[in-house]
């Protein structure tokens, strides 16, 4: 019988829910000996067994994929792998750096060891003037969930205010926010968001 790819302990307990969102961000740092600026994403994906890939994507707008499945999928054949994160070649590697950090939280979250997982993470859906559907909706909540969680893995909180606070632009936002962003390795945009969820004031 087909198995997954070994998945570590740490991860099956993010699962079960032995831990808030901030202890997963714990655990993965912890495990992986990640104590500081800029959190590689990259190498906690390969610890847990991910080739990370890139592609050319037909939909412009995918900024990425996650597979893991039990048996070698079509689309990794020529690479022999069960588990792995293609990312879109023709983006910069702070969006690239989101990515992979969003499908690890899917990874953390919504697989299971049971069933394979796919995952396109891609723009959203909704614009000015779009109704989505309920269903819709609720994708869309789930995968701003795992853009919630992606932030922290990327910008850890208490990494993050240490930063903040040590930093020559303290009490300039725009300033800081382009400083944490080549730091971070994330857009600035994603930046300003952590402020306002950390409810840090200037």
């Amino acid at each position: 019988m087909a198995e997954k790819m070994q998945t570590p302990d740490y991860i099956l307990d993010i699962r079960k829910g032995k831990y808030s969102k901030e202890g997963a961000v714990s655990a993965i740092l912890r495990e992986c000996n990640i104590t500081k600026f800029p959190v590689n994403v990259w190498n906690i994906a390969r610890k847990l067994n991910f080739r990370v890939l890139e592609a050319t994507f037909r939909d412009k707008n995918t900024s990425g994929m996650m597979i893991d499945a039990d048996e070698v999928p079509e689309i990794l054949k020529d690479f022999g792998c069960k588990r792995a994160i293609i990312l879109n070649r023709n983006e910069e590697k702070n969006i690239q750096s989101f990515t992979i950090a969003h499908e690890l939280a899917h990874f953390a979250y919504d697989c299971n060891e049971s069933i394979n997982c796919f995952d396109a993470y891609h723009i959203s859906r909704e614009r000015d003037g779009e109704e989505l559907t309920a269903e819709e909706r609720a994708d869309k909540e789930k995968e701003d969930e795992r853009d919630r969680f992606a932030a922290m893995l990327l910008m850890p909180e208490e990494m993050f205010r240490t930063y903040v606070n040590s930093s020559k632009n303290r009490n300039n936002r725009s300033q800081l926010a382009k400083e944490l962003s080549e730091v971070c390795l994330v857009a600035e945009e994603a930046v300003e968001r952590r402020f306002d969820e950390l409810g840090i004031i200037f």
